[in-house]
């Protein structure tokens, strides 16, 4: 164990901030409990960005603005393919939920992961919320970003679902 500090009470609470009810991974017991409770709160605020990003597509269709609808269509099939893979994540059999304690740095690391999640689905609902009260001139480069927001989201998960899958 190396003597650097570890931060995991700090990523804790500042989760907690976030899902009151989130009590992390330190304990065996509740380690599923608490993956599936966070990854349900990640699952519905995506779920939430649906109904609007759909109207968004509507209007942005019925504008004849076609090629500004091709980046947010990529961003709705990439937000349903992330809500199933929240709701049934692919870790296997892995050790990390069976009766050995975790060490502090691989909880740092998920707590990380957690918050890194958690900020950029903020982000993505804040860009998806100016898109449609405020459509910039440059439609397309704006859409482009909420494109790139939900790909470095996914792409975060994925590698949240290979801390857990690897773990030893």
């Amino acid at each position: 164990m190396s003597d650097e500090p570890h931060f995991s009470k700090e990523w804790l609470e500042r989760l907690r901030s976030i899902l009151p009810e989130y009590r992390g991974y330190a304990e065996q017991a509740s380690r599923r409990e608490q993956d599936a409770l966070y990854r349900q709160y990640v699952s519905d605020r995506l779920s939430g960005l649906l109904a609007p990003l759909e109207a968004l597509i509507g209007e942005r269709a019925q504008a004849g603005q076609v090629i500004e609808v091709l980046p947010l269509e990529r961003v709705r099939e990439r937000v349903r393919a992330l809500i199933g893979e929240l709701r049934a994540p692919d870790y296997g059999a892995t050790a990390f939920f069976n009766e050995r304690p975790v060490d502090e740095t691989v909880l740092d690391l998920l707590y990380q992961y957690d918050l890194v999640l958690a900020e950029q689905m903020r982000i993505v609902q804040a860009q998806l919320e100016e898109l449609r009260a405020h459509p910039p001139e440059d439609f397309l480069l704006a859409a482009e970003r909420l494109e790139a927001t939900v790909l470095a989201l996914e792409a975060e998960f994925k590698s949240r679902c290979e801390v857990i899958r690897h773990w030893m």
